[in-house]
């Protein structure tokens, strides 16, 4: 039981790092929204900590889709696809309901998907970052554990 808690500390500070990094590194693309490096800081952990919600939704979707509480450790492609096509999904809501209520705005260097007219990144970060923490999750679990 202490390893499972354990996992599940280590998924949730995987969430929360790489969105972060991706949230860092892409706020160029953003007009700026904070001044000085520790609001920028406080700004990116309160958008990784949103991130984490979004992908704790995405958990629970995939849980009653699949019928399986461990459904993102299954060694199929469906997980994989639910997630990313999930994380689509998400990215457009999220993106759509925040730019029309002004929470942030793109500057002219964010790549714009044109058919949805939202930014290209945050879009790309829900669709990729979900599977590869379940990846990462697999390996992990099965290193340590071994007992899917």
């Amino acid at each position: 039981m202490k390893n499972k808690i354990f996992l599940i500390l280590i998924i949730f500070v995987a969430i929360f790092a790489l969105n972060f990094i991706w949230e860092a590194t892409h706020s160029f693309l953003y007009t700026p929204h904070y001044s000085g490096f520790s609001n920028f800081i406080f700004v990116h952990i309160k958008a990784s900590l949103g991130d984490v919600l979004l992908i704790a939704i995405m958990y629970l979707s995939g849980f009653f889709v699949f019928k399986n509480n461990r459904w993102f450790l299954l060694k199929r492609k469906y997980p994989y696809m639910f997630l990313v096509s999930l994380g689509f999904c998400l990215a457009v809501i999220v993106e759509n309901f925040a730019l029309k209520s002004g929470r942030w705005v793109y500057n002219d260097w964010m790549p714009i998907i044109p058919l949805f007219n939202i930014g290209l990144t945050p879009v790309l970060q829900l669709t990729i970052l979900p599977p590869v923490i379940m990846w990462i999750t697999l390996k992990y679990y099965e290193k340590y554990f071994g007992d899917r």
